[in-house]
């Protein structure tokens, strides 16, 4: 990445990082400390794992989950972990709903078409 285009990055999303800080503070902090984070972390792999799959736009949701729970953690912010919580529920059905279809289209591929 040049250094110009990364410069230009760093300027478009700073706006955006202030406002969420803005939004972030220490509350329902049992969530984002102690044996909690390593809830977050587990949760944080597997969400690592469904953007690791080469599945067309399949990432995003997972990436966003990974972000919020991210900055839940660091912020001590339980409400933020609870948000990301709810993202990576979505994005685990949404991936699973993609990997099932996609067995489900090879199965048919192989059984009806190759025969």
């Amino acid at each position: 990445m040049a250094r110009s285009d990364f410069a230009t990055m760093v300027q478009r999303v700073t706006p955006w990082l202030a406002r969420a800080e803005r939004l972030m503070r220490p509350r329902l902090t049992p969530l984002a400390v102690g044996a909690m984070e390593s809830v977050v972390g587990a949760v944080c792999l597997l969400m690592a794992v469904a953007v690791f799959l080469p599945i067309p736009m399949g990432n995003m949701l997972p990436a966003l989950a990974i972000c919020l729970l991210a900055m839940g953690i660091l912020e001590r912010d339980g409400v933020w972990v609870l948000v990301g919580f709810a993202t990576a529920i979505g994005a685990a059905a949404l991936v699973s709903g993609i990997v099932w279809a996609m067995a489900k289209a090879a199965i048919y591929f192989v059984t009806n078409v190759l025969r």
